[in-house]
């Protein structure tokens, strides 16, 4: 099937995560960063299996190796990037989808900050599921708090972000959200 082919771990490496070691082997403290990096890139050419197979070929590279859970963790991560639409590895922007953009069209009201809103949760929470959210960003983005939150309600009205905990329950408790894949499991 086109673009699901095995690859091996020697012909999807780039220039900047291969070992640059004289035995070839990438040492501890390069391990994980060097595994996550290439999981991200190959998950744009195979499925779930063939990532997991390419994880484990990569990590035997290492010296010494991963733990199996840790390699596995780093193919799982960089799969659910891919899922989200949200591997930017390698990219030199963020992107915002069609359906995404479409969603915010389709509310009532002016779009722009909850856009602007979204870009900086991705910016800020790219790499994480689930994500803070709290009333001190509107401060980051110079807003009142009253506009963060008619942004906020718009990304969870287009069903952009999902709120999993309203928070409130003391000092410093913060409403939890997550992306829409990610929350589907939990609501």
């Amino acid at each position: 099937m086109r673009g699901l082919e095995v690859t091996s771990a020697d012909s999807i490496l780039p220039d900047d995560v291969t070992p640059r070691h004289e035995d070839g082997k990438i040492k501890e403290g390069e391990r994980n960063n060097t595994l996550f990096s290439a999981c991200l890139r190959h998950a744009r050419t195979t499925n779930f299996n063939g990532l997991s197979r390419f994880a484990m070929e990569m990590n035997a590279r290492f010296a010494p190796p991963l733990s199996e859970a840790e390699a596995t963790q780093c193919a799982v991560n960089a799969w659910n990037r891919r899922d989200r639409d949200r591997n930017f590895f390698g990219s030199r922007s963020f992107t915002i989808s069609a359906t995404a953009l479409a969603k915010l069209e389709g509310l009532d009201g002016d779009v722009g900050d909850a856009l602007r809103l979204l870009l900086q949760i991705e910016r800020v929470h790219w790499d994480r599921d689930e994500f803070v959210l709290a009333q001190a960003f509107a401060e980051v983005l110079g807003w009142p708090v009253r506009r963060f939150r008619r942004a906020r309600n718009m990304l969870l009205n287009a069903r952009l972000i999902f709120q999993l905990t309203s928070g409130g329950r003391f000092k410093g408790d913060a409403p939890l959200f997550a992306w829409p894949s990610i929350s589907r499991g939990r609501l």
